[in-house]
């Protein structure tokens, strides 16, 4: 055949692919397209962008820092300006709210650390609108904590309480747990890169420490929304079928297993408190499937050897009552909301002692020996 031949057959290829590709080119600009109007950023969708540059929606976190064990967590001293549409305030421990804390509480004082992820935090909400400082109001003789740091999975609060929470000198240990922040934990990214949690052989394994300082994820990635929604599925929403939502929960309940037994060698009551999105709330009604998945979570949190005090029945009923009412502008619990967390945590802990007991110190500390607390009681009236 000659070379007139072989270019005439070339030709043709390329005449008849060059449709294909056009609708595959326009395909994919139409994708994207869509991407873009319904996800505020390609960290919407996968939950990946560089440390120094995390965004959401229209805000960035400019008081993110990098942490060599957990990823990230709060720059001690941030105070926000006016680049924010609401108050945030780090203290030089790396604690949300403005108040500084000696290392032991003031004698006759309760310390109540709270752990978790934004919610804990308080994203969307100034300082004094968060579920541990209104949490402090409706308790007396108690000083709360906020350890909370957005994007955290369980076992990143499990690494911060190690870390950081027990040189506080906690009477209590409050672990807030997001009906789906489990997700996080098994992943190398979300928001920065971070530890990962897995199971080898039955035992618990903490890896990618020390954390890289950059995303391992691709530039495009971070980048393209198409992409990312693509990156997304194989990291975050494949996850979450059946088999796989099991080997999750699996990994949960060994880092639960982890936190109680630090808490337990130290003498440190635990509580534990699930909640759940706004998102999810609203989907619990019109998908099956998400009523089953969110069933099975309960189901695990509620079988543990430990004080459990369960938010979704009260969340959905006041969802189904007020809606949007509670929610901030990008779907974090507004302050009302946070109050009526905050309400049900300090009820619960106050029952809890109640029928306990009032507790004398009994942790396990090298500082000298704490004066016994007095029992914990309610203001429910404070604001």
């Amino acid at each position: 055949m000659g070379d007139h031949g072989a270019m005439g057959i070339i030709k043709k290829l390329v005449f008849a692919t060059l449709p294909l590709l056009l609708l595959a080119l326009l395909a994919a600009i139409a994708g994207e397209a869509f991407l873009r109007t319904r996800y505020d950023g390609t960290a919407a969708i996968n939950g990946v962008t560089q440390w120094q540059t995390a965004e959401w929606g229209n805000l960035t976190y400019h008081w993110d820092i990098y942490h060599p064990i957990l990823g990230w967590t709060n720059l001690p001293g941030y105070k926000s300006t006016d680049d924010i549409p609401f108050d945030v305030t780090i203290n030089s421990q790396g604690l949300r709210g403005t108040k500084e804390y000696a290392n032991e509480p003031p004698d006759g004082i309760q310390r109540v650390l709270v752990f978790g992820d934004s919610t804990v935090f308080g994203e969307e909400v100034d300082d004094h609108e968060t579920v541990p400082a209104i949490l402090e109001t409706k308790m007396a003789g108690v000083e709360v904590l906020n350890l909370g740091v957005h994007g955290y999975g369980l076992g990143q609060a499990a690494l911060r309480l190690e870390e950081e929470g027990f040189a506080l000198e906690p009477d209590i240990v409050v672990v807030v747990y997001l009906t789906y922040g489990f997700l996080r934990d098994r992943l190398p990214n979300f928001f920065h890169a971070k530890p990962t949690f897995q199971l080898a052989d039955g035992a618990l394994r903490i890896g990618n420490v020390p954390v890289p300082e950059f995303s391992r994820e691709p530039w495009v990635a971070r980048h393209s929304y198409a992409v990312a929604w693509m990156w997304g599925w194989n990291n975050q929403r494949k996850p979450m079928t059946s088999r796989r939502l099991g080997d999750q929960l699996a990994v949960t309940s060994a880092i639960l297993d982890r936190i109680q037994a630090s808490c337990s060698d130290r003498g440190v009551p635990l509580t534990l408190v699930h909640i759940t999105s706004w998102h999810a709330l609203a989907q619990v009604n019109t998908d099956a499937v998400e009523r089953r998945r969110i069933a099975v979570i309960r189901r695990m949190l509620r079988k543990r050897d430990v004080d459990f005090l369960d938010l979704f029945p009260i969340l959905h009923e006041q969802y189904l009552q007020f809606g949007s009412e509670l929610v901030a502008p990008q779907g974090h619990w507004n302050a009302r909301g946070n109050r009526l967390i905050a309400e049900r945590i300090a009820a619960h802990l106050v029952e809890r002692e109640r029928t306990l007991g009032s507790r004398a110190t009994t942790r396990v500390s090298a500082s000298a020996p704490r004066v016994p607390r007095p029992p914990l009681m309610t203001n429910l009236g404070g604001t």
